[in-house]
């Protein structure tokens, strides 16, 4: 009994540990997993179109350069990257940031935060939408939070794929907007170093709170009554 017991701890571990990584090296995923000869990418300090082999040569002279997405379609698949050479600052002052999504929900109804009017949004940053790697309950109550207040939608974004997001949403009655497949949104138009994130929108798509725990959330939305 205590060698299975050792065993689901060293799983879990070895899970927890993997998803760390992914935080760390978000972009070196995107290079790896989404780059090849047919990729456009622009070195974002020239505006220059450079090729692949260009690129693995600039890797090594900059090892601590990345790439970012240009353009995506509403599937969130890359159209095309920016290059660049400086590091990626973690954790950036986003408050006031003006944040536009224009992406596919996990009902493949288009979502376009501009065109939403008189409504304040709470966002919901959260990686995965899957056992062990989220605390549903907790994602629920910031989500209840937010729609029991007039005015008020949420919307959670996540990197797990379509089918996998729309059967969780509905095993546990999700109740938020459902933006999945998000790996390039999250990494770079929020580029936190930690998740879940929850952040408050004000009618003019504009950053009011970016907060880590529930409990700052309910007081953060005190602030809308």
């Amino acid at each position: 009994m205590k060698n299975y017991i050792l065993l689901f701890i060293l799983l879990f571990i070895a899970k927890t540990s993997a998803q760390q990584g992914e935080l760390v090296g978000m972009n070196r995923a995107v290079e790896s997993h989404r780059l090849d000869k047919n990729s456009i990418i622009i070195d974002k300090e020239t505006s220059k179109k450079i090729t692949l082999a260009e690129y693995r040569e600039l890797w090594k002279q900059y090892p601590n350069s990345y790439t970012e997405m240009k353009e995506e379609d509403l599937y969130g698949n890359p159209i095309s990257f920016y290059y660049i050479k400086s590091p990626r600052p973690l954790n950036e002052n986003i408050i006031g940031k003006s944040i536009q999504i224009h992406r596919k929900d996990i009902n493949d109804e288009e979502f376009d935060l501009s065109k939403i009017k008189g409504k304040n949004i709470l966002i919901i940053l959260q990686l995965d939408l899957e056992f062990p790697m989220i605390n549903v309950d907790l994602i629920k109550e910031a989500e209840n939070l937010a729609l029991k207040k007039e005015g008020f939608i949420s919307v959670i974004i996540s990197h797990t794929n379509y089918d996998n997001a729309k059967v969780f949403a509905s095993e546990h009655n999700l109740k938020s907007i459902i933006i999945p497949n998000s790996i390039n949104l999250i990494s770079q138009k929020f580029k936190f170093s930690r998740y879940p994130m929850f952040l408050i929108l004000n009618e003019e798509k504009n950053v009011e709170s970016a907060v880590k725990y529930d409990y700052e959330l309910e007081e953060e939305l005190l602030k809308f009554e």
